[in-house]
């Protein structure tokens, strides 16, 4: 079985046939109303001289638009950008995010690659070394005058044994 529903405008001050939907708002609250050409223009110019008095607060100046929203970003090809990044000589990692900067240069075709690669990342603070066993390289070498001797980044460190 087939339907078939229609949807209409009827004008809510006389109940004849509406041609639209004003929107508007009196005292913080939003209202519509649909109304007849006739009764929608007589509704614009009683409102036309306090809207021509009035000042904007806070409404969105474009429809279906929260306020505050901002408009996305354009979306990029990540792969490609990660290729021509490499191909003009920015040190680019196969995963993670990229700089902006770089991203700006990859859009304006224009290379300006780092001169010098980032430093390596230090350790986090309050990390203490790793405790080496006596089978790595920084283990403690017994000496023959009852000291030890440790090697540890290259410095040796003398101690008594008790």
């Amino acid at each position: 079985m087939a339907q078939h529903t229609e949807v209409r405008l009827v004008d809510d001050l006389d109940g004849s046939d509406a041609v639209e939907t004003v929107t508007f708002a009196v005292d913080g609250k939003a209202l519509e109303i649909d109304l007849s050409e006739a009764h929608a223009a007589k509704l614009r110019d009683v409102f036309a001289p306090f809207v021509a008095a009035a000042r904007r607060a806070g409404g969105s100046a474009a429809p279906g638009r929260s306020p505050g929203a901002t408009a996305a970003a354009p979306k990029r090809d990540v792969g490609e950008a990660r290729a021509w990044l490499l191909a003009s000589g920015y040190p680019v990692k196969d995963r993670g995010r990229l700089p902006e900067p770089w991203l700006a240069d990859f859009e304006a075709k224009s290379p300006n690659p780092p001169t010098a690669q980032p430093a390596e990342a230090k350790p986090k603070a309050g990390r203490g070394r790793k405790k080496q066993d006596k089978h790595s390289a920084g283990a403690a070498e017994q000496g023959t005058s009852g000291k030890s001797a440790a090697v540890d980044d290259g410095k040796v460190v003398q101690f008594r044994s008790a």
